[in-house]
């Protein structure tokens, strides 16, 4: 079956084709070919690194971002990421993708991560290549993003075309990692097959990928988790599994030592129970005399009582039904109350939103105040008169040549300004050189201000002739009495005459001024930062400022037109508020009347329970003789069991004398019972005797001597059991203690294999590389301690054996499932090698370059066993920081892992033509960027061909 395999005739193809960021990692839209080597080129922080580090979202079988640090490890310069920012990172928008294309036997498909809630993410899995799903992302035509790109259009095109939706982390695993060994629909979407799909087994994946990023911590981390699931993988059954309880083991003596010392003292104790038995027969039969005794002259006493008993039965009766009516008023108060409860809670939310209702209409009316118009209407009319002119300059600005002829008309709109705010502050400062005051002539001047109020604003001097005229002229208008201004005695519609007040003339120019100085700084600010533009050549910058006024322009506007309706809001939730005050108050109202019934029923039932009282001091006289009861009680209890009544017993002193004489008499006997009852319990603890009870009543006693006869039925059957267990367990320990021995050797043979596989080619400047396990100390001392021990048949073994066990235990087991797994056992595996120019053997590690040299070797070999013979996998194999190879590693390396099978994926800060060359196909990473990014930062751009290669490579890898 190997040679078939071998010779590629049943092998089966997993190749890892494509991978595409869509939107994700700083990338606006990506796609980057997984199956042939790849070198990335880039300066620091530009996301080379988290480009590969992403492959783990696709790879692992997860579905969030908890525990972010230690399921992903997303590692940067200042540490781990924490899931806020790594979900920010890989999923920033709603129209976030990372994609994988997988060719399997059974044709190519696709798997899609897409964002969704709370720190979390799902799968779509569909059976088609990514040439036939592109235009879902990207139209190519246009070079650009599709216009219809969202999740919910992606996903509808998904399940149309029979894909399937998946947030389940066991249904995915199941479909990525033992598909293969279902149904074809199951098997057209595994990506990477395993020997088996256990949680352990994935994560030992977990751990050999985690190689390539993580070589600091791979020796005492990693690699041990790594190495020891695969061993338990290639060990087949369940049951050949390194799983050692040896807690149970430990426990398991403990439970047949405390047996073994138990029935040795119940042999030991056998006299004594016999002699407790024996006196506890003659105990029964007098207490059963003395029970018929007692209980007859109850009867009698109790028929005398029956009279009493009646009336005060009725009269304990109307007390329960006062105290019932109490009860139930008590409770219709508690009702009342929470009522009165929810109601003011409903007040106080209500007075809670009118608070926050109000603050809301304060700022728009500080808004609209600050903004200095008369009435809403107007108001609006100057936003919207702003907010045309802001828009006209970005469309200018937009233009070529734009900013430089907006600087223009921003200079001349200045000089403007500045002439209109001179006049402006002459107009406040001194209104005798306006064209009003110089006229003399308040009728003719207020006919000029209802014609044009910039008219008698305006400052020139004007000579006699000039007033003259102005007077003549005005003199052809008047007012009729509707308040228009007419001509020649004709209305000129649309124009009220209004008599001109210099106070008011001053409010309006101070209020123009206010809007000119505005005016000037807006226009200042943008002489400055069209200026900054032009000189820095930073258009883009400009465009932006003034999309974002014109944005904060809109805002004012939206708030502005909404006062009216915030002022309604307000004044509905006064009246709602108003109308649960009410409610409220009839609560209280309901809540005190309830206080009063209550108080009424208090006082019946107290004066009933007075009542009950009186009567209960009538009982005084026959409690009396209860009396002679409770001192007979202290001598001897009685057994309710026995029902018998004697018809001689009455009800005398003789027969009291009797029943006092038989009390005292089988007291007497039971405290000798009593005392070999201690004397047994004291020697031999059971189950259900407790040796510092005291045993006050004969049926305790009976119980206890019951549960000791039931451990004498059975001595000598427990002592043959006991003997059996024992041979069990010191059979089940020889097992164990096998089972480990035979573990520790399996491990090196497991190492040793692939350090034939390590060393099977030349590697660089290197030989001789092997991977040496450094096994647990206190699993060495425990095997030590283990050779030490003679297992006999029928005996148990010594406590310091168990002891061992235990203190090993406590320290290096799962404290979940309480047992000993083989990553338990491997402290941590160090690299050796021999360096060829020189003969020197190192044992630990020496340079990153080298390191990562063999790590890359170790992850190449690793992934191999993970997958059954008959698979070929090939997947990208990340080397971060290439640069740090030196020349003859890193060509080494690239040959090592084409050699297995795989393509190599590194990334390194600086380009290197060495690197270039022998990985034969590389990018800058950041040398091309989307036109129009989707979302802040994710702006790269890189496509199959912008790859650069050498010659005519076919860059396979």
């Amino acid at each position: 079956m190997n040679d078939f395999v071998t010779d590629g005739l049943l092998a089966e193809d997993y190749i890892l084709k494509r991978l595409v960021y869509v939107n994700s990692a700083n990338h606006g839209y990506s796609e980057i070919l997984l199956d042939r080597h790849l070198a990335m080129f880039g300066g620091n922080n530009v996301g080379k690194t988290a480009s590969l580090a992403g492959t783990k979202l696709l790879l692992y079988p997860e579905v969030n971002f908890s525990r972010c640090e230690k399921k992903f490890k997303f590692v940067g310069n200042r540490g781990t990421f924490s899931q806020e920012d790594s979900y920010d990172f890989y999923f920033p928008d709603s129209t976030s993708f990372i994609i994988l294309e997988v060719q399997n036997p059974e044709g190519a498909f696709c798997m899609l991560l897409y964002k969704t809630n709370n720190y979390t993410y799902s799968r779509l899995f569909a059976p088609l290549s990514f040439d036939e799903m592109r235009h879902l992302f990207w139209d190519v035509d246009k070079d650009d993003f599709n216009d219809d790109l969202s999740v919910k259009t992606v996903k509808q095109f998904v399940i149309e075309n029979d894909g399937l939706q998946t947030s389940d982390a066991a249904e995915i695993r199941s479909l990525m990692f033992e598909g293969m060994r279902g149904t074809k629909k199951q098997r057209r979407f595994c990506i990477l097959p395993m020997k088996d799909a256990r949680l352990d087994s994935i994560e030992a994946f977990r751990n050999i990928y985690q190689l390539a990023f993580d070589i600091k911590s791979s020796e005492t981390d990693t690699l041990p988790k790594a190495i020891a699931t695969l061993l338990e993988m290639g060990r087949g059954r369940d049951e050949e599994r390194l799983s050692a309880d040896l807690l149970d083991l430990a426990t398991d003596y403990e439970q047949l030592f405390a047996k073994q010392a138990q029935l040795q003292t119940l042999k030991n104790a056998e006299p004594i129970f016999n002699r407790l038995s024996s006196n506890f027969e003659q105990l029964t039969n007098n207490y059963k005399h003395y029970t018929l005794v007692h209980k007859s002259l109850r009867h009698l006493l109790n028929e005398a009582k029956e009279s009493f008993d009646e009336r005060y039965v009725n009269m304990k009766n109307l007390t329960d039904e006062a105290n019932k009516q109490q009860f139930t008023t008590r409770e219709e108060v508690a009702k009342a109350n929470e009522a009165s409860i929810k109601a003011k809670s409903h007040v106080e939310h209500l007075e809670e939103q009118l608070s926050h209702q109000s603050k809301r209409v304060v700022e728009v009316k500080n808004l609209y105040a600050s903004l200095g118009f008369s009435s809403v209407e107007k108001t609006l009319e100057h936003l919207d008169h702003e907010y045309d002119g802001v828009n006209t300059l970005l469309r200018e600005l937009r233009k070529e040549n734009g900013v430089k002829r907006q600087l223009q008309k921003e200079l001349t709109k200045k000089k403007q300004l500045l002439g209109t705010k001179k006049e402006l502050q002459n107009i406040i400062e001194d209104q005798s050189r306006t064209v009003a005051s110089q006229l003399n002539n308040s009728t003719s001047a207020s006919i000029l201000y209802s014609l044009n109020q910039n008219i008698v604003k305006t400052i020139v001097p004007l000579t006699e002739s000039h007033r003259d005229a102005v007077v003549n002229f005005t003199s052809l208008f008047d007012s009729d009495n509707t308040g228009l201004l007419t001509f020649l005695d004709k209305p000129i519609k649309d124009v009220s005459f209004t008599e001109i007040n210099p106070e008011i003339m001053v409010e309006e120019a101070t209020l123009e001024l206010a809007r000119v100085e505005q005016q000037l700084e807006i226009v200042e600010q943008n002489i400055t930062e069209q200026g900054r533009a032009l000189k820095n050549n930073d258009i883009e910058s400009l465009i932006t400022n003034t999309e974002q006024a014109l944005q904060k322009i809109e805002i004012q506007r939206d708030n502005i037109r909404a006062l009216r309706e915030l002022i309604r809001g307000e004044d509905d939730t006064s009246k709602k508020l108003k109308d649960k005050q009410d409610v409220y108050i009839k609560a209280n109202i309901s809540f005190e009347k309830g206080c009063n019934k209550l108080q009424e029923h208090t006082a019946t039932a107290n004066q009933c329970q007075n009542k009950l009282d009186t009567l209960k001091d009538e009982s005084e006289r026959l409690k009396r003789y209860e009396s002679v009861f409770n001192t007979i009680q202290r001598h001897a209890d009685i057994d309710f069991l026995f029902e018998e009544i004697s018809d001689e017993v009455v009800l005398d002193d003789s027969w009291f004398e009797k029943l006092y004489k038989l009390s005292t008499d089988l007291s007497s006997l039971k405290t000798s019972v009593i005392r070999e009852l201690h004397l047994l319990s004291g020697q031999v603890q059971i189950e259900g005797v407790d040796p510092h009870k005291q045993f006050d009543s004969v049926t305790a006693i009976s119980k206890a001597v019951d549960s000791y006869a039931g451990e004498y039925a059975t001595l000598q059957y427990d002592l043959k059991q006991l003997n059996t267990s024992i041979c069990t367990h010191n059979q089940f320990v020889s097992n164990q203690i096998k089972e480990l021995k035979t573990s520790k050797q399996f491990l090196s043979n497991f190492i040793k294999e692939i350090n034939d596989e390590l060393n099977s080619k030349l590697v660089s400047n290197l030989s001789e590389i092997n991977l040496r396990p450094e096994i647990n100390v206190r699993f060495e001392s425990l095997l030590s301690t283990i050779d030490k021990q003679d297992i006999s048949d029928e005996t148990l073994l010594e406590p310091e054996f168990y002891h061992a066990l235990t203190q090993f235990a406590d320290s290096y087991f799962d404290k979940r499932t309480r047992k000993l797994k083989m990553h338990d056992i491997i402290h941590a595996v160090h690299y050796e090698y021999t360096l060829e120019e020189t003969g020197e053997r190192f044992t630990k590690s020496q340079s990153g370059g080298t390191t990562s040299t063999i790590t890359a070797f170790v992850l190449s070999v690793l992934l191999k066993k993970i997958t059954p013979d008959y698979v070929s996998l090939k997947m990208p194999i990340i080397v971060d920081e290439v640069g740090t190879l030196d020349f003859k590693n890193t060509k080494a390396t690239i040959q090592q892992i084409s050699e297995h099978g795989f393509s190599i994926f590194c990334a390194t800060p600086t380009f290197s033509g060495f690197v270039s060359k022998n990985v034969g196909r590389w990018i800058m990473i950041d040398r091309a960027k989307i036109k129009k990014p989707r979302v802040p930062k994710c702006h790269m751009h890189i496509l199959p061909e912008y790859i650069e290669s050498f010659g005519s490579q076919s860059n396979e890898a």
